[in-house]
């Protein structure tokens, strides 16, 4: 050895200086306060170490009064410079998120913070990443502190941050908002997202961005909602690359007028409850916000015809996706997810025989307490992931899947593995900032292992998004995924190639045949 410290810990090392110098000079941050004009108008933002960053600037018009439940309309312009140093507020939703209150809420919700390197300007043609952050499409918000996208603009690229509509407000499919909007409804949350990107196409060059270099990032309801984009007729053209962090990729989405659960008849069921007999547009435009979200448990996109045409692990098997480079996976313990993913409907989703014969079969290697929950992770998890790369390797397009297995050293032999969202503070540097319930002290705590994974994490996804590869020259290899062989890359106390074995095999063809059923 010649005494240098790893690289991973050298790069950690300073940018955590970087962090503390920054936050610790309030007197330097006020002293510099970068312009940028985008298409509505001039804005100031504010500096901190190593990069800049405006907070609340407006994509869309507030989807308010009149304009509440239809397509995003555009931002109003405004005179002067508009101060861009504090997040607009997030979408109203019904609960607290686990990992940070969101703030103040309003329907004038959309809008999207930019993170860039600090001096960053036109003609800098930087890489771009835009966030789209999860919460089951009913909770969360794009600048929560977990979200600091400091540690990544300082390997030299963008980061966009936005937020979309929640719960009801995005997602209400309802006859009569069918027959205002031509026959379809129920997917404006989606539709702010498309408005968003559309906006980063047409803005980001004034932040130093390349506008022709888009990836989008998304976890949970964030990756899902990526990979409805990816199979979406709006979506096309709309970014360049993609990451999936646990998107359910195998979900069945609801139709609007047939299937089990037709959505227009939810939203009818769900007005008739209020007691609104005559339920016009008009009528649910005069509900109040806390009437809308009132007993509110579960949103989402919704097979409208228009913004949504398949389930989108459907359209990856006919292979109707974008074919762009994707990187997706999912975490060691998805299963902690006890609020959405239980035995239950592990159960009913792929048939009891099937869950009972697999489950003795994951209980040979593991206690069975133990396999319940890799068996029901997997199903919804890690099989979703792989299939949808595989799908995409098969289509021609380059796919690279992971499988995040790093446990803060705090929660070590206290938790199944890594939890749903568990691989946030590390892509983000956030180590602070996390599920509320635990202990601060404890959050703070990471050691080296920790610290080599984060390193290596906002490695590999700021390469990709320059390249549309992954692959560090100083780091372990990640291989594309090849359809006969689809290795993850495990993020871990190791990182290295993850080869699965056929009871993957199995594992994934009862997922597949369970969604099969749902699609067709």
């Amino acid at each position: 050895m010649n005494g240098k410290r790893p690289w991973w810990l050298r790069a950690w090392a300073l940018a955590m200086v970087a962090t503390v110098l920054g936050c610790a000079s309030s007197g330097a941050i006020n002293r510099n306060r970068p312009v940028a004009e985008v298409e509505s108008g001039a804005m100031r933002g504010v500096s901190g170490a190593g990069f800049d960053v405006f907070r609340g600037i407006p994509y869309a018009s507030a989807p308010v009064g009149e304009l509440r439940w239809r397509p995003p309309a555009p931002a109003a312009a405004w005179d002067g410079i508009r101060d861009a140093t504090s997040a607009g507020r997030a979408c109203p939703q019904p609960l607290t998120p686990r990992w940070g209150d969101v703030g103040p809420t309003s329907e004038d919700c959309l809008y999207l913070d930019v993170w860039r390197p600090a001096g960053s300007g036109a003609g800098a043609a930087l890489p771009v990443m835009v966030w789209i952050h999860g919460g089951g499409f009913i909770i969360g918000s794009g600048s929560l502190p977990l979200y600091d996208a400091s540690a990544l603009v300082r390997r030299n690229v963008i980061v966009v941050s936005i937020n979309y509509r929640l719960g009801r407000l995005g997602f209400l499919a309802h006859p009569a908002l069918s027959a205002e909007q031509r026959g379809a409804s129920g997917n404006y949350g989606l539709m702010d997202q498309i408005a968003a990107l559309r906006w980063v196409r047409r803005n980001i060059s004034a932040f130093g961005g390349d506008p022709s270099n888009v990836t989008v990032v998304g976890e949970s309801a964030g990756g899902l909602s990526i990979l409805a984009l990816m199979t979406s007729p709006m979506g096309v053209g709309l970014f360049d690359k993609a990451i999936v962090q646990s998107g359910l990729g195998l979900a069945s989405l609801s139709r609007l007028r047939d299937g089990a659960f037709p959505a227009e008849s939810l939203g009818a069921a769900w007005t008739a409850s209020r007691g609104i007999s005559d339920a016009t547009p008009q009528a649910l435009r005069a509900l109040t916000v806390d009437q809308v979200l009132e007993g509110q448990t579960y949103a989402g996109p919704v097979i409208d015809g228009v913004v949504v045409v398949r389930s989108p692990g459907d359209a990856f098997r006919r292979g109707e996706q974008s074919r762009i480079p994707l990187i997706i996976g999912s975490n060691s313990f998805e299963a902690s997810l006890t609020e959405l993913l239980s035995e239950g409907l592990t159960r009913a989703t792929i048939g009891s025989d099937t869950y009972e014969a697999l489950l003795a079969r994951y209980a040979e290697r593991e206690p069975v307490d133990s396999a319940r929950q890799t068996l029901i992770g997997e199903v919804f998890g890690g099989q979703p992931s792989r299939f949808i790369a595989t799908e995409h390797a098969r289509a021609g397009a380059p796919a690279f899947l992971y499988y995040f297995d790093q446990v803060r050293i705090s929660q070590r032999g206290r938790t199944h593995g890594a939890p749903h969202g568990g691989e946030l503070p590390y892509l983000f540097a956030t180590p602070q900032q996390f599920f509320t319930e635990w202990p601060a002290a404890a959050l703070s705590e990471w050691d080296e292992s920790d610290r080599r994974v984060s390193e290596a994490m906002i490695g590999y996804w700021t390469t990709f998004a320059r390249t549309g590869n992954p692959n560090l020259a100083d780091a372990p290899r990640w291989d594309a995924v090849r359809v006969a062989d689809a290795e993850a890359l495990l993020l871990g106390e190791r990182i290295e190639m993850k080869r699965f074995d056929a009871l993957a095999d199995d594992t994934e063809s009862a997922a597949v045949a369970a969604s099969v059923r749902q699609w067709q």
